[in-house]
């Protein structure tokens, strides 16, 4: 978006006068998005929401209020300090990092390489790599395995899900700081992430209270969590912190099938023949006289002789020697679970969140506020105690 302002002016001289129009262009601005990723942060005032539950945070009563731009304690009438009722909402402070839900779908920032399911880089027509547009949609793979998130209890479940999981309070967050994780096991695969929730007045004799979680939350990826044992990790932030915190531990773990899970197609199989034919509802397909139609070798390949493929997320069909007649293939509980290559890949929860190249960048501006403490039985005269005051004018000047 282009804004134009104008301004007129009239230039004279001896000889002749003109005017002459003077416009001053202002073009709006957008992150970088893929080549120059800039952090989302909360403008002050927004809800806190759990990054794994969903759920609204909220006091338990009693913690001091925080002036949500410069987190100074807020004082009442008499100067004395105002404290949170129990059930107020935990709001974000100016600054906060903003991090995904669980469940939130993994968009392109604007500007990635897109590559096959086989990890070829994909060009335009002309040979131009293409790339992904702004706020695009990530999908998973085909046959790339699905891994569950474990919840406290030692739960598996599906990425989207609410969970809580293994939660811990710190008195500290420095450099290789470990962290029991009791009853959970790590096994070589899993992968492990970290979120870290830091903010003042940490509750941290009850790690699972709302007044716990803070609003200043962060992960650790990679090497900022390494693996003791089995049963311990250590933490490696970017900076120490030297206060309590809540760490919540997410694992993630290779998915197994359950006994009697439908098989499905992938797509890149070949169509091969008397094997039955199946409709877009995964059904089978019958001929006018209702018996089975099976793939012949005239219909397995297209006009040019080229094989064809069974349709992505097709249900396979097994012949059963004892009910004899086609039946749904299943999987059993040792059989991993894959990806069929149209899901969604989605976020665990706590992730940092990024603009895309398609976000404007707002530009910071001063801004005044009024706040009125309380109306004065004689608004005309001084208190101590009242943040606003209505004085007659002229009075003391």
């Amino acid at each position: 978006m282009t804004l134009t302002l104008g301004a007129a002016f009239q230039l004279k001289n001896e000889a002749s006068a003109a005017n002459v129009q003077v416009h001053t262009v202002l073009k709006q601005t957008f992150h970088g998005g893929a080549n120059a990723p800039d952090a989302k942060s909360y403008f002050g005032g927004e809800p806190v929401l759990d990054p794994f539950t969903g759920a609204p945070l909220l006091y338990q009563g009693g913690e001091p209020v925080l002036d949500l731009f410069t987190r100074q304690p807020l004082l009442g009438p008499t100067q004395v300090p105002v404290a949170h009722k129990a059930g107020d909402p935990v709001l974000h402070f100016a600054g906060d990092p903003v991090v995904h839900q669980n469940g939130d779908n993994v968009r392109f920032l604007g500007g990635e390489q897109i590559v096959d399911e086989n990890g070829h880089p994909v060009t335009n027509g002309d040979g131009s790599a293409f790339l992904a547009l702004p706020g695009q949609g990530a999908i998973h793979n085909c046959r790339q395995p699905i891994y569950q998130v474990i919840d406290q209890t030692g739960t598996a479940v599906d990425v989207g899900t609410a969970y809580t999981p293994l939660t811990v309070s710190l008195n500290a967050l420095t450099a290789g700081t470990t962290v029991n994780l009791g009853t959970l096991t790590l096994l070589p695969g899993d992968i492990i992430s970290v979120t870290v929730f830091d903010a003042p007045e940490l509750n941290a004799a009850n790690p699972n209270g709302a007044t716990a979680h803070g609003s200043n939350a962060f992960s650790l990826t990679g090497a900022q969590v390494q693996v003791v044992n089995s049963h311990r990790i250590a933490l490696f932030p970017t900076a120490a912190i030297n206060e309590a915190v809540i760490v919540k531990v997410v694992i993630q773990k290779a998915a197994r099938h359950a006994d009697g899970d439908f098989q499905f197609y992938f797509g890149d199989e070949p169509l091969t023949i008397n094997k039955p034919v199946v409709d877009a509802n995964n059904g089978l397909v019958l001929d006018a006289a209702g018996k089975m139609v099976l793939f012949v070798a005239a219909t397995i390949v297209d006009s040019q002789g080229n094989p064809k493929f069974h349709r992505r997320g097709e249900l396979v069909y097994r012949f059963d020697t004892t009910q004899k007649q086609w039946v749904p293939a299943t999987y059993t509980a040792a059989d991993p679970r894959l990806y069929l290559g149209n899901e969604p890949v989605l976020y665990v929860g706590g992730e940092a969140a990024y603009y895309t190249s398609a976000d404007p960048i707002q530009a910071n501006q001063t801004c005044h506020r009024v706040t009125l403490a309380e109306q004065p039985a004689n608004p005309g005269t001084a208190s101590a105690g009242n943040k606003v005051q209505s004085t007659t004018p002229g009075a003391g000047s």
